[in-house]
């Protein structure tokens, strides 16, 4: 069996073809001229023929020739043009672009010549270049103009791939009439070239006073010249003849082009309907005569609404493939990599280094708002039991204390718990699925406050507090979380050492922070001590404990109260009973009286402890009930329903103390006795009673402090919600409040990858709107194209988002974000957003469930926008610019303004003589059915005029393996329909490959033929050197010009329209060395290397299999950052700074679709030109020449 391998490999080593060497030279109609002289050469042959002409004067005698009636005015003048040099012409003639050929320029057109030696240039004008030193450079170049620092070129005319800068001699020649008027009124005839100069042959043909036979001879040659063209137009002729009357071809007809233009409301109105058909004004055509008009394609009612914001998000993935999820509060802010567009639906962050992201983690999770969670002071403990239930079977979520953060609302702002723990516990007993998180704060902690916007700033809509619970986004906890729904809520508080108290006694109210007088100075039996917390008791309380610490009381009552008679006189006598405020009425808690001193030492503090088993009940029954709206309590007054405790002393009575002494019984603390005991004491001592003691002065009870412990507990399911605690699911961009209708998620659903968020101002539902997205074609950084079936769009109604049906899309002509297009919606009645999104927009989210890397990037998104077709003049399309139109044909009073931002699309003139000949003389040969690589290649050409270049893999499958029956089709697209896409590596949307293979599936190639189209392999040349500059050059702007230079000199395409781009191929690193030595700002180069970079097998897999000082370089100071790849983040870039691979004397492309281009950015250090000290030559020889450089081949 033959081996066809080198057959292939022949097949595929071609290298396309472009548009421009489809033109078939024969199809030129002037290509042969059948009279190809020109004016000038009428008149030398007349001239000449007149010398060979015998003059008989009147005698017929024969006197000389003809040759005196054919002297021309200014006959054998001439204009001497020297050749120009870099020395003799301002330097910013060529360094500076157009700075300083203004004036020049000037001059040409009136017809004198500039003041120094030699001509300013013209974009497009052919020059002859005369290079004394470089013979085998001379020919006749284009003179492509330069922009900015860049100087003009030279390229040949003759279409070799050569490109001359305007650093050496040249001269010019005009060819051609039309051409030489350009610069000279008078015709130029053929130049004679010389050593240094040129001579052109003036010969005035704009005279006045021409001598009669002359001018009616320059008559003769006038009309002699419609003879002589249309003689020569016969083979344009007979082509028509034959395409068009013989085969009966038809040219293809003009296609009418259309435009997006976007309306603005007048001021004060409110909408209005402009008809399908409504004319635009689009100016007058190119002749300044027909008016141009477009008409709407359809209906449209201009509203007032316009995008305010917009914002995206995008749920990526770590290797485990769990979720975490970016968000941008600006969507344009996420750049494509050539930063021309943004990302739609975002872009996947997990794999760019944090300094180079362009969207920040989304916190998500959930948040409590109650009352409850007032804790002003003391040791705090907050307990939150959630119970859960799970949509999908659960699987148990691990590790969750460390997968939350906690925070409260504090009086300085956002809270961090010292401690906190999340526990689940799944479903036991009967029980369901819990979550139990509990957090602490310590006394040194400030204040938990009620919620506000300016100081917390989170979107919450309460009046409470809020424990807000974010699930930590690298903890990628999102799926295991999202499954559940909280169905009721325990929340729990406990607050220990609360001191803010009001302190009030039957008198008046005690200072807080001083000494207070609990039962007054002159404490007596039922007198009232009310202690008030609106903090806790407007909670539901479950325990309560009361804690008095006394100042200087006595260390033994009995011992204190000696002198007054009364041996049960102890700790034990002092008694008071509490009671409980509930709506204005006491009840009195029997379970709580106690002492009020405690027995093992008077001065400890003195706690009585009301335990849930007995406050609640009590509670119940007493009315009681949490008021979150008790508000702050000065003091209690009679008129005070609910707030306060208090204690009541009820003993010692005299009956407690069986009425001693009997001249003075005994009773609360002595002070009503004191004064009788006292007088009875000093009577009895004045008598010399035995054993008489003066009684002490009675102890006024005192507080040093009191402090109030107390739990309560709430307690809230969604199903029936209470109406005060709140449960908020903390959502991408805001906050969403569950109600009776809405689930009550621990994190809420999120789309399944990205999201655009479109915030409309002066917007309202129901309306209808209509959005220019101006995508970026070819910019589609996924593998796969968005399909229709993975956009879904909604609106925010309420707290959630409401989907739209599909058929509320009345228009979608951007082919699923691939191409500029409106994209209409009519969306239903809403209620106002409650906290998702801000609240002064309405929002509406397109949602890409999967592929959202497949959508273009997106340049701008405008609402009132509408298409229109052109409506007149309509066979002679030509796309016309941006702001062309602004107004309607009809002036409406309701409509301000009208925008055109954009360029017409999708016009096409009728077919020209040009284009028709060559469409037919392909149609010949391929017969509209394709066979071989020739076919594929001129079809897709003719059908997709975007398309530059094309190259066709025969036998090749979209993996570059040889496959029977398959072809692949290597697009290059041309760069002028690419707008904003990377010019050194220009790529084709997969929207447009799939159009291409769908174009030849559908007519042309039979059912055993499987094409695929795609993008070239682009393998980067990186140069690697160091720089010293001429004196007098700025290092800093000519190291920056090397590298523009450098990446004209690879990638010349990128910036000359028409330059062809070569597949495969191979560049010799001392091409680039000499060009780079050859620029005029370049003293000398070293350390010179050059790295081909690609993808493929044999490269280094990882950074464990490179070698320092091989694969990357290490320079001599280290740098702090790493660099993006994109720029936007200073440092060291791998690639540039860190250069992978060895580096190599001849780059050779390595695939038959891969094509070498210039690397973005070159590794140019620049050197002191003094700095670097020759070493010799090692090496010397033929081997170690340059061509060009150190020896010139001629001819």
């Amino acid at each position: 069996m033959t081996d066809l391998t080198h057959i292939y490999q022949y097949l595929r080593s071609t290298d396309g073809v472009n548009q421009l060497q489809r033109s078939l030279a024969a199809l030129d109609p002037y290509f042969v001229r059948m009279d190809e002289r020109r004016k000038s050469d009428l008149i030398d042959f007349a001239v000449k023929l007149s010398e060979q002409i015998r003059y008989y004067d009147l005698n017929d005698q024969a006197k000389g020739n003809w040759r005196p009636f054919f002297e021309f005015p200014d006959a054998g003048s001439s204009i001497v043009v020297r050749a120009a040099t870099v020395g003799s012409l301002p330097p910013l003639l060529y360094s500076n672009g157009t700075d300083g050929l203004g004036a020049t320029i000037t001059l040409l057109a009136n017809g004198a010549l500039p003041p120094q030696d030699g001509v300013a240039l013209l974009n497009g004008d052919r020059l002859l270049v005369w290079k004394q030193s470089m013979a085998f450079q001379n020919g006749v170049y284009t003179v492509t103009q330069g922009t900015g620092t860049t100087p003009a070129q030279l390229r040949r005319s003759d279409g070799a791939d050569q490109t001359a800068f305007l650093d050496r001699q040249i001269v010019e020649v005009m060819e051609g009439d039309q051409h030489a008027r350009r610069f000279f009124t008078q015709e130029v005839a053929k130049p004679s070239v010389g050593a240094s100069d040129i001579t052109y042959l003036r010969r005035g043909l704009s005279r006045s006073d021409w001598s009669p036979h002359l001018a009616l001879f320059m008559a003769f040659l006038q009309v002699h010249a419609i003879a002589q063209r249309d003689l020569n137009e016969t083979t344009g002729r007979h082509l028509r003849y034959y395409y068009e009357d013989v085969l009966r071809l038809q040219r293809k007809a003009a296609q009418p082009d259309q435009v997006h233009v976007v309306f603005e409301l007048a001021k004060n109105a409110t909408a209005w309907r402009l008809p399908s058909g409504t004319l635009l004004d689009a100016g007058k055509s190119a002749d300044g005569k027909t008016p141009r008009q477009y008409s709407l394609d359809h209906e449209m009612v201009v509203h007032a609404g316009t995008v305010q914001s917009l914002k995206s998000s995008y749920t990526d993935v770590n290797s485990a493939g769990k979720a975490i999820i970016f968000k941008a509060e600006d969507a344009t802010l996420v750049v494509n990599d050539t930063a021309t567009g943004w990302r739609p639906f975002g872009s996947s962050q997990l794999k760019r280094s944090p300094e180079s992201r362009t969207m920040t983690e989304a916190k998500l999770g959930f948040g409590i708002a109650s009352p409850a969670l007032l804790l002003a002071e003391g040791e705090r403990t907050i307990t939150v039991t959630l119970n859960l239930q799970a949509s999908t079977p659960a699987t148990d979520p691990l590790g969750l204390s460390y997968a939350f953060e906690i925070t409260l609302t504090g009086e300085k702002g956002w809270v961090t718990p010292l401690i906190h723990t999340v526990d689940y516990k799944p479903a036991a007993s009967g029980l369901p699925p819990q979550l139990v998180i509990t957090c602490s704060l310590p006394a040194k902690e400030v204040a938990v406050v009620a919620y506000s916007e300016a100081l917390h700033g989170a979107g919450f809509k309460t009046p409470w507090p809020v424990l807000r619970c974010v699930v930590l986004p690298y903890a990628y906890q999102l799926e295991a979380l999202g499954i559940y729904v909280v169905t009721s809520m325990d929340l729990v508080v406990d607050a220990k050492g609360v001191r803010n108290l009001v302190l009030q006694n039957d008198e008046n109210v005690q200072s807080t922070g001083k000494p207070a007088l609990p039962f007054g100075s002159q404490p007596s039996i039922q007198n009232n001590f009310y202690i008030g917390s609106a903090e806790i008791f407007s909670k539901s309380v479950q325990s309560l404990t009361l804690s008095l610490e006394w100042k200087d009381p006595p260390e033994n009552f009995n011992d204190y109260y000696k002198g007054y008679d009364n041996p049960s006189i102890g700790y034990d006598v002092f008694i008071a009973d509490m009671y409980v405020l509930a709506g204005r009425n006491w009840t009195y808690l029997s379970f709580a009286r106690n002492f009020l001193f405690d027995g093992t030492a008077t001065a400890n503090v003195k706690s009585t402890v009301l335990s849930s088993a007995n406050l609640v009940p009590a509670l119940q029954s007493s009315g009681f009930e949490r008021n979150p709206d008790l508000g702050a309590l000065p003091s209690f007054t009679p008129s005070t329903k609910q707030g306060f405790i208090k204690l009541v002393l009820d003993g010692p009575t005299t009956a407690d103390l069986v009425n001693l002494p009997s001249y003075a019984p005994f009773e609360a603390f002595g002070h009503k006795s004191f004064p009788s005991i006292y007088a009875h004491k000093s009577v009895d001592l004045a008598k010399s009673v035995p054993n008489t003691v003066l009684p002490n002065q009675p102890y006024t009870p005192t507080l040093k402090s009191v402090t109030l412990d107390y739990t309560a507990k709430e307690t809230c399911s969604w199903a029936t919600p209470n109406g005060i605690d709140q449960f908020f699911v903390l959502d991408i961009f805001g906050n969403a409040e569950a109600r009776s209708t809405d689930p009550a998620r621990l994190v809420p659903e999120f789309p399944k990858q990205g999201a655009l968020y479109i915030g409309l101002k002066n917007a309202s539902f129901p309306q209808a709107f209509s959005f220019l997205f101006q995508m970026q074609k070819g910019d589609v950084p996924g593998a796969a194209l968005l399909e229709k079936t993975d956009v879904s769009w909604s609106y925010v109604s309420g707290n959630h988002w409401q989907a739209l049906p599909s058929e509320a899309v009345v228009e979608e002509a951007t082919e699923i974000f691939q191409v500029p297009g409106i994209i209409g919606l009519t969306i239903g009645s809403a209620s106002a957003g409650e906290g998702l999104l801000p609240a002064d927009q309405q929002w509406i989210r397109a949602t890409a469930d999967q592929r959202a890397d497949g959508a273009a990037s997106v340049q701008e998104i405008v609402a009132q926008a509408a298409r229109a077709t052109r409506a007149s003049n309509t066979t002679d399309v030509q796309t016309i610019d941006a702001a062309t139109i602004s107004r309607l044909v009809h002036k409406v009073p309701a409509i301000k303004s009208v925008l055109q931002k954009y360029p017409s699309f999708n016009g096409r003139p009728s077919e020209r003589d040009a284009d028709f000949f060559k469409r037919s003389s392909e149609r010949l040969r391929h017969r509209n059915r394709g066979v071989v690589t020739w076919d594929y290649e001129r079809l897709v050409m003719e059908a997709f005029p975007e398309v530059f270049k094309i190259k066709c893999l025969p036998h090749t499958d979209q993996d570059n393996t040889i496959t029977p029956g398959h072809i692949k089709l290597v697009i290059v697209p041309d760069l002028r329909f690419r707008q904003g896409s990377d010019p050194l590596q220009p790529r084709s949307s997969m929207a447009f490959l799939r159009t291409i293979e769908t174009f030849l599936t559908e007519k042309y190639l039979s059912s055993s033929v499987v094409p695929h189209a795609a993008n070239p392999e682009y393998e980067t040349l990186l140069v690697d050197c160091k720089v010293a500059f001429h004196a007098g050059f700025d290092p800093g702007f000519y190291a920056a010009q090397l590298q523009e230079d450098i990446r004209r000199f690879l990638s010349p395409w990128a910036y000359e329209e028409g330059r062809d781009i070569v597949f495969g191929g191979k560049v010799y690193k001392s091409e680039i060395l000499a060009f780079i030595e050859g620029r005029p700002y370049v003293d000398y180069v070293v350390d010179f290397q050059l790295y081909h970079r690609y993808e493929g097998d044999g490269l280094p897999s990882g950074i464990s299999c490179m070698t320092i000082g091989l694969d990357f370089i290490v320079g001599d100071e280290p740098v702090a950052t790493i660099g993006s790849a994109d720029g936007t983040i200073a440092g060291a870039t791998i690639g540039v700074d860190f250069v992978i691979g060895d580096p190599v004397e001849v780059a050779v492309a390595t695939r038959p679709d891969a094509i070498l281009v210039s690397n973005p950015v070159h590794r140019i250090e620049v050197w002191d030109a003094t700095s670097f000290q020759c070493q010799g030559v090692s090496t010397i020889g033929i081997g170690q020449m340059i061509v060009g450089l150190d020896f010139i081949p001629i001819s």
